[in-house]
Protein backbone atom coordinates (compact mmCIF):
# COMPACT_ATOMS: atom_id res chain seq x y z
CA UNK A 1 0.00 0.00 0.00
CA UNK A 2 3.14 2.32 1.32
CA UNK A 3 4.84 1.50 -2.24
CA UNK A 4 1.59 2.03 -3.93
CA UNK A 5 1.15 5.81 -2.00
CA UNK A 6 4.74 6.54 -2.74
CA UNK A 7 4.44 6.13 -6.08
CA UNK A 8 1.28 8.37 -6.53
CA UNK A 9 2.64 10.79 -4.77
CA UNK A 10 5.83 11.24 -7.16
CA UNK A 11 3.54 10.93 -9.92
CA UNK A 12 2.07 14.06 -8.37
CA UNK A 13 -1.73 13.08 -8.22
CA UNK A 14 -2.22 15.24 -5.24
CA UNK A 15 -5.48 13.45 -3.12
CA UNK A 16 -5.29 9.64 -2.62
CA UNK A 17 -8.19 7.51 -0.98
CA UNK A 18 -7.24 4.68 1.38
CA UNK A 19 -9.93 2.25 1.57
CA UNK A 20 -8.94 0.63 5.15
CA UNK A 21 -10.76 -0.24 8.15
CA UNK A 22 -7.30 -0.21 10.05
CA UNK A 23 -7.08 3.13 10.53
CA UNK A 24 -3.88 3.35 12.91
CA UNK A 25 -1.72 1.05 10.52
CA UNK A 26 -2.65 3.11 7.92
CA UNK A 27 -1.86 6.35 9.75
CA UNK A 28 1.53 4.75 10.94
CA UNK A 29 2.60 3.66 7.37
CA UNK A 30 2.22 7.39 6.33
CA UNK A 31 3.58 9.04 9.49
CA UNK A 32 6.98 6.77 8.52
CA UNK A 33 6.79 7.54 4.93
CA UNK A 34 6.52 11.44 5.91
CA UNK A 35 9.71 10.99 8.18
CA UNK A 36 11.53 9.83 4.95
CA UNK A 37 10.42 12.50 2.70
CA UNK A 38 12.76 15.57 1.84
CA UNK A 39 13.13 18.05 -1.39
CA UNK A 40 15.59 20.40 -1.35
CA UNK A 41 16.36 20.58 2.32
CA UNK A 42 12.62 20.71 3.78
CA UNK A 43 11.57 18.14 6.19
CA UNK A 44 8.09 16.84 5.14
CA UNK A 45 5.28 18.14 7.22
CA UNK A 46 2.32 15.78 8.51
CA UNK A 47 -0.75 16.51 9.80
CA UNK A 48 -4.21 14.93 10.94
CA UNK A 49 -7.70 16.66 10.63
CA UNK A 50 -10.08 15.01 12.29
CA UNK A 51 -13.43 15.80 14.35
CA UNK A 52 -11.82 15.35 17.78
CA UNK A 53 -9.29 17.35 16.48
CA UNK A 54 -7.81 20.88 16.93
CA UNK A 55 -6.82 22.95 20.22
CA UNK A 56 -10.62 22.41 21.60
CA UNK A 57 -10.73 19.00 20.28
CA UNK A 58 -14.38 20.06 18.24
CA UNK A 59 -12.29 19.79 15.00
CA UNK A 60 -9.20 20.69 13.92
CA UNK A 61 -5.62 20.31 12.39
CA UNK A 62 -3.15 18.08 14.59
CA UNK A 63 0.58 16.56 14.66
CA UNK A 64 0.45 12.41 14.69
CA UNK A 65 0.97 11.24 17.98
CA UNK A 66 4.60 10.85 18.90
CA UNK A 67 5.61 13.22 16.00
CA UNK A 68 8.83 14.94 17.06
CA UNK A 69 9.66 12.72 20.08
CA UNK A 70 12.66 10.96 18.63
CA UNK A 71 13.53 13.40 15.82
CA UNK A 72 13.91 17.02 17.05
CA UNK A 73 14.03 18.15 13.20
CA UNK A 74 10.85 16.91 13.00
CA UNK A 75 9.18 20.09 11.66
CA UNK A 76 5.81 20.90 13.53
CA UNK A 77 2.53 22.26 12.26
CA UNK A 78 2.79 25.61 10.73
CA UNK A 79 0.37 28.21 12.26
CA UNK A 80 -1.71 28.74 9.02
CA UNK A 81 -3.34 25.18 10.04
CA UNK A 82 -4.20 26.27 13.39
CA UNK A 83 -5.21 29.86 13.36
CA UNK A 84 -5.14 31.34 16.71
CA UNK A 85 -8.41 34.45 15.65
CA UNK A 86 -11.82 33.12 15.99
CA UNK A 87 -12.61 33.34 12.43
CA UNK A 88 -9.30 31.01 11.76
CA UNK A 89 -10.29 28.35 14.54
CA UNK A 90 -14.11 27.96 13.62
CA UNK A 91 -12.66 27.66 9.48
CA UNK A 92 -9.89 25.02 10.96
CA UNK A 93 -13.07 23.23 12.96
CA UNK A 94 -15.04 22.39 9.56
CA UNK A 95 -14.54 19.55 7.44
CA UNK A 96 -14.16 21.74 4.31
CA UNK A 97 -12.28 24.92 6.48
CA UNK A 98 -9.68 22.97 7.18
CA UNK A 99 -9.11 21.40 3.87
CA UNK A 100 -9.11 24.79 2.77
CA UNK A 101 -6.20 26.19 5.19
CA UNK A 102 -4.34 23.00 3.96
CA UNK A 103 -4.78 23.81 0.53
CA UNK A 104 -3.82 27.62 0.95
CA UNK A 105 -0.76 26.72 2.68
CA UNK A 106 0.22 24.46 -0.04
CA UNK A 107 0.07 26.65 -2.92
CA UNK A 108 2.00 29.93 -0.67
CA UNK A 109 4.86 27.27 -0.10
CA UNK A 110 4.72 24.95 -3.31
CA UNK A 111 8.64 23.24 -2.52
CA UNK A 112 7.30 22.00 1.14
CA UNK A 113 6.59 18.36 1.07
CA UNK A 114 3.80 17.79 3.07
CA UNK A 115 1.33 14.57 3.84
CA UNK A 116 -1.90 15.43 5.25
CA UNK A 117 -4.58 12.83 6.46
CA UNK A 118 -8.00 13.34 6.68
CA UNK A 119 -10.00 10.82 9.31
CA UNK A 120 -13.59 9.29 8.42
CA UNK A 121 -13.41 11.34 4.93
CA UNK A 122 -16.90 9.11 3.72
CA UNK A 123 -18.64 11.45 6.56
CA UNK A 124 -18.11 14.68 4.42
CA UNK A 125 -19.23 13.18 1.23
CA UNK A 126 -22.35 15.03 1.62
CA UNK A 127 -21.19 18.47 2.41
CA UNK A 128 -21.06 20.47 -1.16
CA UNK A 129 -18.41 22.33 0.34
CA UNK A 130 -16.04 20.01 1.05
CA UNK A 131 -16.39 18.25 -1.99
CA UNK A 132 -15.55 21.53 -3.54
CA UNK A 133 -12.55 21.67 -2.15
CA UNK A 134 -11.21 18.03 -2.88
CA UNK A 135 -11.85 18.66 -6.18
CA UNK A 136 -10.20 22.24 -6.30
CA UNK A 137 -6.93 20.53 -4.48
CA UNK A 138 -7.03 17.66 -7.13
CA UNK A 139 -6.62 20.65 -9.81
CA UNK A 140 -4.33 23.34 -7.86
CA UNK A 141 -2.05 20.93 -5.85
CA UNK A 142 -0.31 19.19 -8.93
CA UNK A 143 2.23 21.48 -8.84
CA UNK A 144 3.27 21.29 -5.38
CA UNK A 145 4.50 18.83 -2.78
CA UNK A 146 1.45 18.25 -0.92
CA UNK A 147 -0.31 15.29 -0.64
CA UNK A 148 -4.18 14.85 1.01
CA UNK A 149 -4.46 11.14 1.83
CA UNK A 150 -8.85 10.99 2.98
CA UNK A 151 -8.72 7.50 5.50
CA UNK A 152 -11.93 5.82 5.08
CA UNK A 153 -14.08 2.58 5.62
CA UNK A 154 -16.17 3.27 2.54
CA UNK A 155 -15.56 3.85 -1.14
CA UNK A 156 -19.29 5.55 -1.53
CA UNK A 157 -17.61 8.58 -3.45
CA UNK A 158 -19.37 10.74 -5.83
CA UNK A 159 -19.07 10.86 -9.22
CA UNK A 160 -17.69 14.20 -9.27
CA UNK A 161 -14.95 13.76 -7.61
CA UNK A 162 -14.06 10.09 -7.90
CA UNK A 163 -12.22 10.14 -11.65
CA UNK A 164 -9.77 13.11 -9.52
CA UNK A 165 -8.79 10.54 -6.97
CA UNK A 166 -6.66 7.86 -6.67
CA UNK A 167 -8.01 5.15 -4.92
CA UNK A 168 -5.72 2.31 -2.58
CA UNK A 169 -7.51 -0.94 -1.70
CA UNK A 170 -4.55 -2.70 0.57
CA UNK A 171 -6.51 -5.11 1.65
CA UNK A 172 -5.88 -7.55 4.39
CA UNK A 173 -2.26 -7.60 5.48
CA UNK A 174 -0.04 -10.17 3.81
CA UNK A 175 1.73 -13.49 5.75
CA UNK A 176 5.21 -11.92 6.00
CA UNK A 177 3.46 -8.46 7.58
CA UNK A 178 1.45 -10.79 9.89
CA UNK A 179 4.80 -13.15 10.94
CA UNK A 180 6.81 -9.86 11.48
CA UNK A 181 4.04 -8.01 13.86
CA UNK A 182 3.25 -11.67 15.54
CA UNK A 183 7.25 -11.74 16.65
CA UNK A 184 7.33 -8.05 18.32
CA UNK A 185 4.49 -9.32 20.08
CA UNK A 186 5.75 -12.43 21.10
CA UNK A 187 9.15 -11.32 21.79
CA UNK A 188 8.05 -10.04 25.50
CA UNK A 189 6.92 -13.45 26.47
CA UNK A 190 10.04 -15.52 26.01
CA UNK A 191 7.42 -17.91 24.23
CA UNK A 192 9.25 -20.94 22.54
CA UNK A 193 6.28 -20.83 19.61
CA UNK A 194 6.93 -20.88 15.79
CA UNK A 195 5.85 -17.43 14.94
CA UNK A 196 4.97 -18.56 11.16
CA UNK A 197 2.74 -21.22 12.79
CA UNK A 198 1.16 -18.36 14.70
CA UNK A 199 0.79 -16.42 11.87
CA UNK A 200 -0.71 -18.81 9.65
CA UNK A 201 -3.88 -19.62 12.37
CA UNK A 202 -4.35 -15.36 11.96
CA UNK A 203 -4.11 -15.29 8.23
CA UNK A 204 -7.70 -13.50 7.55
CA UNK A 205 -7.46 -10.58 10.07
CA UNK A 206 -6.15 -6.93 10.81
CA UNK A 207 -2.98 -6.53 12.02
CA UNK A 208 -4.61 -4.88 14.97
CA UNK A 209 -7.18 -7.82 15.43
CA UNK A 210 -3.95 -10.50 15.28
CA UNK A 211 -2.04 -8.72 17.88
CA UNK A 212 -5.41 -8.45 20.05
CA UNK A 213 -6.24 -12.25 19.79
CA UNK A 214 -2.64 -13.20 20.39
CA UNK A 215 -2.66 -11.08 23.68
CA UNK A 216 -5.97 -12.52 24.88
CA UNK A 217 -5.00 -15.98 24.41
CA UNK A 218 -1.52 -15.52 26.30
CA UNK A 219 -3.68 -13.27 28.93
CA UNK A 220 -5.89 -16.60 29.30
CA UNK A 221 -3.94 -19.03 28.92
CA UNK A 222 -0.49 -18.03 29.72
CA UNK A 223 1.01 -19.35 26.29
CA UNK A 224 0.37 -18.93 22.47
CA UNK A 225 -1.80 -22.22 20.94
CA UNK A 226 -2.08 -21.98 16.91
CA UNK A 227 -5.10 -23.96 17.56
CA UNK A 228 -6.54 -22.14 19.62
CA UNK A 229 -5.77 -19.37 17.64
CA UNK A 230 -7.78 -20.68 14.82
CA UNK A 231 -10.67 -21.12 16.45
CA UNK A 232 -10.58 -17.50 17.68
CA UNK A 233 -10.45 -16.19 14.33
CA UNK A 234 -13.60 -18.00 13.68
CA UNK A 235 -15.41 -15.73 15.80
CA UNK A 236 -13.54 -12.52 15.36
CA UNK A 237 -14.54 -13.08 11.21
CA UNK A 238 -18.35 -13.13 12.30
CA UNK A 239 -17.57 -9.84 12.01
CA UNK A 240 -17.14 -9.86 8.59
CA UNK A 241 -20.33 -9.69 6.43
CA UNK A 242 -21.45 -12.96 4.16
CA UNK A 243 -17.90 -14.86 5.37
CA UNK A 244 -18.13 -17.81 8.38
CA UNK A 245 -16.05 -21.07 8.64
CA UNK A 246 -17.72 -24.13 8.24
CA UNK A 247 -15.61 -26.08 11.01
CA UNK A 248 -14.43 -29.85 10.20
CA UNK A 249 -15.31 -30.96 6.64
CA UNK A 250 -16.33 -34.01 5.88
CA UNK A 251 -14.67 -36.41 3.18
CA UNK A 252 -15.21 -38.22 0.24
CA UNK A 253 -15.80 -41.52 2.23
CA UNK A 254 -18.83 -39.85 3.90
CA UNK A 255 -20.76 -39.13 0.65
CA UNK A 256 -21.96 -41.80 -1.54
CA UNK A 257 -21.70 -41.75 -5.49
CA UNK A 258 -20.50 -38.95 -7.33
CA UNK A 259 -17.42 -40.96 -9.14
CA UNK A 260 -16.59 -39.09 -11.68
CA UNK A 261 -16.24 -35.53 -9.86
CA UNK A 262 -14.40 -37.83 -7.24
CA UNK A 263 -12.30 -38.82 -9.66
CA UNK A 264 -11.96 -34.91 -11.46
CA UNK A 265 -11.29 -33.97 -8.15
CA UNK A 266 -8.55 -36.52 -6.86
CA UNK A 267 -5.85 -34.83 -9.40
CA UNK A 268 -7.01 -31.40 -8.77
CA UNK A 269 -5.11 -31.60 -4.98
CA UNK A 270 -1.68 -31.65 -6.60
CA UNK A 271 -2.83 -28.28 -8.46
CA UNK A 272 -2.67 -26.07 -4.98
CA UNK A 273 0.78 -24.72 -3.78
CA UNK A 274 3.98 -23.17 -4.93
CA UNK A 275 5.64 -26.36 -6.41
CA UNK A 276 2.62 -26.65 -8.86
CA UNK A 277 3.16 -23.12 -10.45
CA UNK A 278 6.67 -23.91 -10.33
CA UNK A 279 5.41 -26.74 -12.86
CA UNK A 280 3.55 -24.70 -15.00
CA UNK A 281 0.11 -25.62 -13.72
CA UNK A 282 -2.75 -23.76 -13.69
CA UNK A 283 -4.53 -22.22 -10.56
CA UNK A 284 -7.71 -24.49 -10.30
CA UNK A 285 -10.74 -22.34 -10.31
CA UNK A 286 -13.95 -24.37 -9.27
CA UNK A 287 -16.78 -25.97 -10.30
CA UNK A 288 -20.80 -25.17 -10.55
CA UNK A 289 -22.77 -28.07 -8.91
CA UNK A 290 -26.41 -28.00 -10.51
CA UNK A 291 -28.95 -30.84 -9.47
CA UNK A 292 -31.81 -31.26 -7.40
CA UNK A 293 -32.36 -30.12 -3.50
CA UNK A 294 -31.02 -32.53 -1.59
CA UNK A 295 -28.71 -33.99 -3.96
CA UNK A 296 -25.32 -33.84 -1.92
CA UNK A 297 -24.27 -30.88 -3.80
CA UNK A 298 -23.93 -29.27 -0.40
CA UNK A 299 -22.29 -32.18 0.94
CA UNK A 300 -19.88 -33.09 -1.68
CA UNK A 301 -18.72 -29.17 -1.77
CA UNK A 302 -17.54 -29.63 2.22
CA UNK A 303 -15.61 -32.95 1.32
CA UNK A 304 -14.22 -31.43 -1.42
CA UNK A 305 -12.12 -29.35 1.47
CA UNK A 306 -11.87 -32.40 3.30
CA UNK A 307 -10.32 -33.92 0.64
CA UNK A 308 -7.99 -31.52 -0.31
CA UNK A 309 -7.07 -30.67 3.79
CA UNK A 310 -8.06 -27.09 3.18
CA UNK A 311 -9.87 -25.06 4.91
CA UNK A 312 -13.87 -24.57 4.20
CA UNK A 313 -15.18 -20.77 3.91
CA UNK A 314 -19.09 -20.27 3.61
CA UNK A 315 -19.64 -17.53 1.53
CA UNK A 316 -23.30 -15.89 1.92
CA UNK A 317 -23.82 -13.18 -0.09
CA UNK A 318 -27.30 -12.53 1.30
CA UNK A 319 -25.27 -11.14 4.25
CA UNK A 320 -23.48 -8.64 2.21
CA UNK A 321 -26.70 -6.88 1.58
CA UNK A 322 -26.90 -3.18 3.16
CA UNK A 323 -29.81 -0.91 3.29
CA UNK A 324 -27.10 2.31 2.40
CA UNK A 325 -26.61 3.15 -1.25
CA UNK A 326 -22.78 1.48 -1.83
CA UNK A 327 -23.17 -0.14 1.51
CA UNK A 328 -23.47 -3.77 -0.03
CA UNK A 329 -20.55 -3.12 -2.39
CA UNK A 330 -18.74 -2.01 0.11
CA UNK A 331 -19.57 -5.17 2.16
CA UNK A 332 -19.30 -8.00 -0.58
CA UNK A 333 -15.30 -6.59 -1.35
CA UNK A 334 -15.00 -6.82 2.05
CA UNK A 335 -15.79 -10.39 2.16
CA UNK A 336 -13.77 -11.33 -1.09
CA UNK A 337 -10.77 -9.61 0.22
CA UNK A 338 -11.18 -11.93 3.46
CA UNK A 339 -11.60 -15.05 1.43
CA UNK A 340 -8.39 -14.13 -0.62
CA UNK A 341 -6.51 -13.32 2.59
CA UNK A 342 -7.61 -16.55 4.10
CA UNK A 343 -6.59 -18.83 0.69
CA UNK A 344 -5.99 -21.70 0.18
CA UNK A 345 -9.53 -22.74 0.98
CA UNK A 346 -12.40 -23.88 -0.29
CA UNK A 347 -15.12 -21.78 -0.87
CA UNK A 348 -18.90 -22.76 -0.77
CA UNK A 349 -21.25 -20.55 -2.37
CA UNK A 350 -24.37 -22.51 -1.66
CA UNK A 351 -27.80 -22.46 -3.24
CA UNK A 352 -26.81 -19.31 -5.13
CA UNK A 353 -29.86 -18.28 -7.39
CA UNK A 354 -31.83 -17.70 -3.77
CA UNK A 355 -29.47 -14.54 -4.17
CA UNK A 356 -29.36 -13.74 -7.60
CA UNK A 357 -32.69 -15.96 -9.22
CA UNK A 358 -34.25 -13.04 -9.34
CA UNK A 359 -35.12 -9.50 -10.94
CA UNK A 360 -31.91 -7.21 -10.14
CA UNK A 361 -33.94 -4.11 -10.57
CA UNK A 362 -36.18 -4.53 -7.32
CA UNK A 363 -33.37 -3.64 -5.34
CA UNK A 364 -31.94 -0.50 -6.88
CA UNK A 365 -29.22 -2.70 -8.21
CA UNK A 366 -27.59 -3.36 -5.68
CA UNK A 367 -27.65 -7.44 -6.43
CA UNK A 368 -26.71 -6.83 -9.65
CA UNK A 369 -23.37 -4.66 -8.47
CA UNK A 370 -23.21 -7.77 -5.86
CA UNK A 371 -23.12 -10.05 -9.14
CA UNK A 372 -20.99 -8.14 -10.94
CA UNK A 373 -18.27 -8.02 -8.30
CA UNK A 374 -18.55 -11.49 -7.81
CA UNK A 375 -17.89 -12.14 -11.48
CA UNK A 376 -15.11 -9.75 -11.55
CA UNK A 377 -13.22 -11.75 -8.56
CA UNK A 378 -14.20 -15.21 -10.23
CA UNK A 379 -12.40 -14.47 -13.24
CA UNK A 380 -8.87 -12.26 -11.86
CA UNK A 381 -8.49 -13.36 -8.35
CA UNK A 382 -4.97 -14.30 -7.98
CA UNK A 383 -5.31 -16.31 -5.05
CA UNK A 384 -6.09 -19.96 -4.53
CA UNK A 385 -9.74 -20.17 -3.65
CA UNK A 386 -11.57 -23.12 -5.20
CA UNK A 387 -14.94 -22.53 -5.04
CA UNK A 388 -17.93 -24.62 -5.00
CA UNK A 389 -21.06 -22.92 -6.15
CA UNK A 390 -24.57 -24.69 -5.88
CA UNK A 391 -27.67 -23.80 -7.72
CA UNK A 392 -30.60 -25.91 -7.88
CA UNK A 393 -32.44 -23.93 -10.32
CA UNK A 394 -29.55 -22.34 -13.05
CA UNK A 395 -32.16 -20.99 -15.18
CA UNK A 396 -33.18 -17.45 -13.53
CA UNK A 397 -28.68 -16.81 -13.31
CA UNK A 398 -26.62 -15.32 -15.83
CA UNK A 399 -24.53 -17.02 -18.07
CA UNK A 400 -21.37 -14.95 -17.02
CA UNK A 401 -21.70 -17.16 -14.24
CA UNK A 402 -21.13 -20.34 -15.57
CA UNK A 403 -18.26 -19.25 -17.99
CA UNK A 404 -15.16 -21.82 -18.05
CA UNK A 405 -12.46 -19.01 -17.15
CA UNK A 406 -14.59 -18.69 -13.88
CA UNK A 407 -15.07 -21.91 -13.31
CA UNK A 408 -13.39 -25.04 -14.21
CA UNK A 409 -16.36 -27.36 -15.02
CA UNK A 410 -20.10 -27.78 -14.41
CA UNK A 411 -21.28 -30.70 -12.81
CA UNK A 412 -24.84 -31.88 -12.70
CA UNK A 413 -26.26 -34.37 -9.61
CA UNK A 414 -28.77 -36.32 -10.79
CA UNK A 415 -30.45 -38.66 -8.40
CA UNK A 416 -28.58 -41.34 -7.37
CA UNK A 417 -28.20 -44.68 -9.44
CA UNK A 418 -28.49 -48.26 -7.42
CA UNK A 419 -24.71 -48.59 -6.48
CA UNK A 420 -24.66 -44.79 -5.55
CA UNK A 421 -27.87 -45.94 -3.42
CA UNK A 422 -26.14 -48.58 -1.91
CA UNK A 423 -23.49 -46.58 -1.06
CA UNK A 424 -25.42 -44.14 0.42
CA UNK A 425 -27.32 -46.89 2.59
CA UNK A 426 -24.35 -48.34 3.90
CA UNK A 427 -22.83 -44.84 5.46
CA UNK A 428 -25.84 -43.28 6.81
CA UNK A 429 -26.47 -46.84 9.14
CA UNK A 430 -22.28 -47.46 9.75
CA UNK A 431 -22.77 -43.53 11.09
CA UNK A 432 -25.63 -45.25 13.37
CA UNK A 433 -23.45 -47.89 14.22
CA UNK A 434 -25.77 -49.96 12.56
CA UNK A 435 -25.37 -52.28 9.03
CA UNK A 436 -27.35 -55.11 7.08
CA UNK A 437 -26.21 -57.96 5.14
CA UNK A 438 -25.75 -56.99 1.28
CA UNK A 439 -28.37 -58.49 0.06
CA UNK A 440 -30.91 -56.30 2.20
CA UNK A 441 -28.35 -53.19 0.77
CA UNK A 442 -28.85 -54.14 -2.64
CA UNK A 443 -33.26 -54.37 -2.01
CA UNK A 444 -33.09 -51.30 -0.20
CA UNK A 445 -31.31 -49.01 -2.90
CA UNK A 446 -33.31 -51.19 -6.13
CA UNK A 447 -36.55 -49.63 -3.59
CA UNK A 448 -35.79 -46.38 -3.06
CA UNK A 449 -35.20 -45.80 -6.67
CA UNK A 450 -35.77 -41.75 -6.93
CA UNK A 451 -34.91 -41.20 -3.51
CA UNK A 452 -32.04 -38.28 -3.00
CA UNK A 453 -29.50 -38.92 -0.68
CA UNK A 454 -30.78 -36.47 2.15
CA UNK A 455 -33.72 -38.39 1.94
CA UNK A 456 -32.51 -41.97 2.53
CA UNK A 457 -30.47 -40.65 5.64
CA UNK A 458 -33.70 -39.34 6.64
CA UNK A 459 -34.75 -42.90 6.53
CA UNK A 460 -31.69 -44.27 7.91
CA UNK A 461 -32.28 -41.85 10.71
CA UNK A 462 -36.20 -42.94 11.62
CA UNK A 463 -35.31 -46.95 11.23
CA UNK A 464 -32.89 -46.38 13.72
CA UNK A 465 -35.04 -44.42 16.11
CA UNK A 466 -37.55 -47.50 15.31
CA UNK A 467 -34.89 -49.89 16.46
CA UNK A 468 -33.75 -48.06 19.54
CA UNK A 469 -37.42 -47.44 20.87
CA UNK A 470 -38.01 -51.42 20.22
CA UNK A 471 -35.19 -51.80 22.61
CA UNK A 472 -36.27 -49.88 25.02
CA UNK A 473 -39.89 -51.62 25.17
CA UNK A 474 -37.14 -54.67 26.19
CA UNK A 475 -37.23 -56.10 22.75
CA UNK A 476 -34.83 -56.49 20.09
CA UNK A 477 -32.89 -53.24 18.91
CA UNK A 478 -31.67 -54.75 16.04
CA UNK A 479 -32.18 -52.82 12.70
CA UNK A 480 -33.68 -55.08 10.10
CA UNK A 481 -34.91 -54.52 6.37
CA UNK A 482 -38.33 -54.24 7.24
CA UNK A 483 -37.24 -51.25 9.90
CA UNK A 484 -35.60 -49.38 6.77
CA UNK A 485 -39.05 -50.01 4.27
CA UNK A 486 -41.32 -48.68 7.02
CA UNK A 487 -39.12 -45.63 7.28
CA UNK A 488 -39.54 -45.31 3.67
CA UNK A 489 -43.01 -45.99 3.19
CA UNK A 490 -44.62 -42.23 4.43
CA UNK A 491 -41.68 -40.51 2.16
CA UNK A 492 -42.79 -39.13 -0.90
CA UNK A 493 -39.62 -38.96 -2.69
CA UNK A 494 -38.40 -35.72 -4.42
CA UNK A 495 -38.83 -37.65 -8.26
CA UNK A 496 -41.94 -37.10 -7.57
CA UNK A 497 -42.31 -33.78 -5.92
CA UNK A 498 -39.96 -32.52 -8.02
CA UNK A 499 -40.62 -34.29 -11.46
CA UNK A 500 -41.10 -31.72 -13.62
CA UNK A 501 -38.23 -29.39 -12.61
CA UNK A 502 -35.94 -32.83 -12.37
CA UNK A 503 -37.17 -33.08 -16.36
CA UNK A 504 -36.14 -29.36 -17.18
CA UNK A 505 -32.61 -30.28 -15.29
CA UNK A 506 -31.63 -33.36 -17.05
CA UNK A 507 -32.97 -31.43 -20.58
CA UNK A 508 -30.72 -28.59 -19.48
CA UNK A 509 -27.40 -30.79 -18.51
CA UNK A 510 -27.33 -32.45 -21.67
CA UNK A 511 -24.45 -31.33 -23.72
CA UNK A 512 -24.04 -28.00 -21.22
CA UNK A 513 -22.38 -30.35 -17.75
CA UNK A 514 -20.73 -33.07 -16.89
CA UNK A 515 -22.31 -36.17 -15.01
CA UNK A 516 -21.41 -36.33 -11.48
CA UNK A 517 -21.67 -40.04 -10.85
CA UNK A 518 -22.49 -42.18 -14.24
CA UNK A 519 -26.56 -42.82 -15.26
CA UNK A 520 -27.75 -45.90 -13.93
CA UNK A 521 -28.75 -47.69 -17.16
CA UNK A 522 -31.29 -50.07 -14.69
CA UNK A 523 -32.66 -46.65 -13.29
CA UNK A 524 -32.67 -44.71 -16.48
CA UNK A 525 -34.46 -47.77 -18.70
CA UNK A 526 -37.09 -48.10 -16.21
CA UNK A 527 -40.78 -47.76 -16.74
CA UNK A 528 -43.43 -46.78 -14.50
CA UNK A 529 -45.28 -49.69 -13.13
CA UNK A 530 -48.51 -48.39 -12.76
CA UNK A 531 -49.72 -44.78 -11.77
CA UNK A 532 -50.65 -42.83 -8.81
CA UNK A 533 -54.81 -42.34 -7.91
CA UNK A 534 -56.08 -39.74 -6.27
CA UNK A 535 -58.74 -42.19 -4.39
CA UNK A 536 -59.22 -45.49 -5.41
CA UNK A 537 -62.36 -45.29 -7.45
CA UNK A 538 -61.47 -42.32 -9.69
CA UNK A 539 -59.19 -42.83 -12.82
CA UNK A 540 -55.44 -42.24 -12.61
CA UNK A 541 -54.05 -39.16 -13.16
CA UNK A 542 -52.31 -39.03 -16.87
CA UNK A 543 -48.24 -39.21 -16.68
CA UNK A 544 -47.98 -39.72 -12.75
CA UNK A 545 -45.09 -42.02 -12.11
CA UNK A 546 -45.04 -44.49 -9.42
CA UNK A 547 -41.72 -45.63 -8.82
CA UNK A 548 -41.30 -49.40 -8.17
CA UNK A 549 -40.47 -49.11 -4.75
CA UNK A 550 -44.63 -50.08 -3.98
CA UNK A 551 -44.25 -53.28 -6.25
CA UNK A 552 -40.95 -54.38 -6.71
CA UNK A 553 -39.19 -54.43 -3.20
CA UNK A 554 -39.74 -57.72 -1.36
CA UNK A 555 -41.01 -56.37 2.21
Amino acid sequence: MFAQLQTLMVSRIPVVWILSSEEARAERGIVNLAQNLEFEGHRSLCGIWSLTGGKAQAGGWDEPRGWGAEDENAPPLPEEFRPADDIGSRMAASPNGGLQLAVNWALAHPKRPALLIVRDAHNFMANDFWRRVVKDATLLLRDTFTTIVCVSVSDDIRDDIKRDLAIIRPGLPSLPVLEKNVKETLSSWDLDVDSREVAAALRGLSVQQAQDLVTLDYSDHGAVDPVRLSKLKATELAAVHGVSFAGEAADFGEVGGFGNFKAWMSKRRWAFGQAARDAGIDKPKGVVFVGVPGGGKTLMGTAAAGELGLPLIIFNPSECEGGIVGETATRTAEALRTIDALSPCVVLVDEIEKVFGGPGNLDGGSKSGMMRLLLIWLQERESESFTMITSNDISGLPPELTRRGRVDEIWFCDLPGRSDREAIVSIHLAKRGRSLPPESIANLAKGLNGYTGSEIEQVAKEAHLTAYCRACEGESGELTEADMAEAAEPITPMAITYEAKLAALRAWAKGRARYASDPDPDDQAAEPKATITEDPGKAPIPGTPLFDKALDIPW
